[in-house]
């Protein structure tokens, strides 16, 4: 379970951390760019439990995407100011360009 620290009433700004991950959100006054696809991307050991721990929390999240042109499955969240981000998890045990072997897993 992730840990998280939100500053505000109603919250304005988020810390969500688990593991060695942390990511800090911020509410953001301008609306989100409307050819945005993703804000952010973030690569996990298993999408599929992720995505079943996000649904029994009520987090909305979009269906489990199987694209083969990135190596990847996937799926979205949409925060509260419309920004997408997106949890992943690499199909194959090599990096992709521009990946370490210890980056992009986990």
């Amino acid at each position: 379970m992730p840990a998280t620290a939100p500053w505000g009433d109603p919250p304005g700004f988020c810390i969500i951390q688990r593991s060695d991950v942390t990511l800090a959100l911020d509410r953001g006054d301008a609306p989100a760019p409307n050819n945005q696809w993703w804000a952010a991307y973030i690569y996990v050991d298993d999408a599929d439990a992720l995505q079943t721990e996000f649904d029994a929390q009520n987090i909305e999240t979009t269906r489990m995407h199987h694209p083969s042109h990135y190596g990847c499955i996937d799926f979205d969240v949409v925060d509260p100011d419309g920004h997408r981000i997106a949890f992943g998890q690499a199909l194959s045990p090599d990096p992709d360009p521009g990946l370490n072997t210890d980056r992009g897993r986990g």
